[in-house]
């Protein structure tokens, strides 16, 4: 009996060369193409082996810089190219799949080796100093004399270590065209810890710096530091380049916003929307039931729907404030509610004309049940294990940040669903949260978002009716 022997071609789409069985050639590819990619192989082996790591620029020869500590990594090995040969047969797939792992770790040891590299090799423009400020101001003092940019001197209290500086080119461009200007700050980028305050300039829907502020107060005791600091830095800028923004965009940070206040007087101060969404979503989110200090009065004094016996049950906690500075101190204590007790569920009927007794007899030893207290039965807050109920159950949550939203875009240009003035958008506002608050028991809730939102001092910083022109 005879076995047939299927005839084998070349794996190559366009080559159909066909050679011997497998018992006596194993590979899928003919000689010629085998060869092929064995000279490709050993090529590519050689260039990345030799390739120098400067080359030269327009027929130029590259300076070579010093390599310094920086050593050629042993587990590297040259003679193996990156690219993992091709397994044969089913006996080889776990040596295949290992070896894939091996070089993958090798290709990212290498990439940091390159990156360190080039990192040692850059030090060189732009590190003056093995002291990070003193390499800073060493650098700015160069790009001074070629006129990019201008060294602000600062008023700073004792402790305080400060360097600002403006981009002198970038204003002089947009000086002309700068009618709001953003604040923003930033953390942890430096082995000092220095805060890197930026002033920003939008565009044609781009963001481009105006100035920059390195500031640490680890060091000081002095009150109020960070905001001298600021204020220092911002009146610096104002009058170096004459800015007078419409419009001054913070975030939450309560010296920032005090700063910008004192400079610019008659600019709109207004906070992110997306700082105060995330500061409000966060307070909600929170399981303590301490809240702001609320002294029912000061608002029953402005809006009479305020009701002076719908007060928090919990303690106040002086922290729970945005400004720690502008805590409202109570007048007299509020009064405490009324207490409810529950006599009948059903009122008793009087008995009709045409009505007939209806008499049940009770068996022997029977006992009503108990009534539950008035506060267990209308309840439509969540009431967790423990029995005290959350500061304000999520279910709420979104409800709360798409009115706060609905105030903020509300403006007398705006139709909508106030009265077309300042007072009349703020009035309406504080009445649908409160009476949102007041429909569902939220009493520590409505106390936090008119200590930090809505009360007179606050609501002027995020709401956009408080401007004669839209934000």
């Amino acid at each position: 009996m005879s076995t047939e022997i299927q005839q084998r071609i070349c794996s190559k789409s366009s080559c159909k060369s066909g050679f011997p069985p497998i018992e006596q050639y194993k590979w899928k590819t003919c000689p010629k193409h085998r060869e092929d990619s064995r000279v490709r192989q050993s090529h590519t082996h050689a260039t990345e082996s030799h390739t120098p790591i400067n080359r030269a620029i327009n027929g130029n020869p590259a300076i070579q810089q010093p390599l310094g500590d920086i050593q050629p990594l042993d587990f590297i090995d040259h003679r193996t190219p990156l690219k993992r040969r091709r397994t044969e047969g089913k006996e080889n797939e776990e040596e295949g799949a290992s070896g894939s792992e091996s070089e993958k770790l090798q290709r990212k040891r290498l990439k940091a080796h390159v990156y360190r590299a080039w990192a040692t090799f850059s030090e060189t423009l732009w590190c003056q100093n093995d002291n990070q400020l003193s390499s800073a101001q060493e650098l700015l003092g160069e790009m001074k004399l070629t006129d990019e940019v201008d060294v602000f001197e600062l008023d700073m209290a004792p402790g305080i270590t400060a360097l600002a500086w403006g981009l002198k080119k970038v204003v002089k461009n947009l000086k002309d065209q700068i009618v709001e200007i953003a604040l923003d700050a930033t953390y942890n980028t430096n082995v000092k810890d220095l805060e890197l305050y930026s002033c920003m300039r939008e565009y044609d829907n781009a963001g481009f710096p105006l100035a920059y502020c390195l500031l640490t107060t680890a060091s000081s005791i002095t009150p109020g530091k960070r905001k001298i600091t600021l204020t220092s830095f911002l009146r610096a800028l104002k009058d170096c380049y004459a800015i007078n923004p419409h419009f001054v965009h913070t975030d939450k940070d309560i010296a920032e916003i005090k700063s910008a206040n004192v400079i610019w007087t008659s600019s709109k101060h207004q906070l992110c929307w997306w700082h105060t969404k995330k500061a409000v979503n966060t307070r909600l989110k929170k399981s303590k039931h301490s809240t702001t200090p609320y002294d029912p009065l000061i608002p029953r004094q402005e809006f009479d729907f305020i009701d002076l016996a719908f007060v928090p049950s919990v303690k106040a906690d002086p922290q729970d404030v945005e400004d720690s500075e502008d805590l409202p101190l109570p007048s007299k204590p509020p009064p405490a509610p009324p207490a409810c007790t529950l006599t009948s569920i059903h009122p008793i009927s009087q008995p009709g004309p045409n009505t007939l007794p209806i008499k049940i007899k009770i068996p022997t030893g029977y006992q009503m049940p108990e009534l539950p207290a008035e506060s267990e039965v209308d309840s439509d807050d969540e009431v967790p294990k423990n029995g005290l109920r959350s500061f304000c159950p999520s279910i709420y949550h979104e409800n709360i940040i798409q009115m706060m939203e609905r105030h903020l875009c509300a403006h007398p240009l705006i139709p909508g669903y106030s009265a077309p003035s300042k007072a009349g958008i703020q009035a309406w506002a504080v009445k649908e949260m409160y009476s949102f608050c007041l429909q569902y028991n939220l009493h520590s809730c409505w106390a936090y978002l008119w200590g930090n939102w809505y009360k007179r001092g606050c609501w002027e910083l995020w709401a956009w009716a408080e401007c004669d022109e839209i934000p």
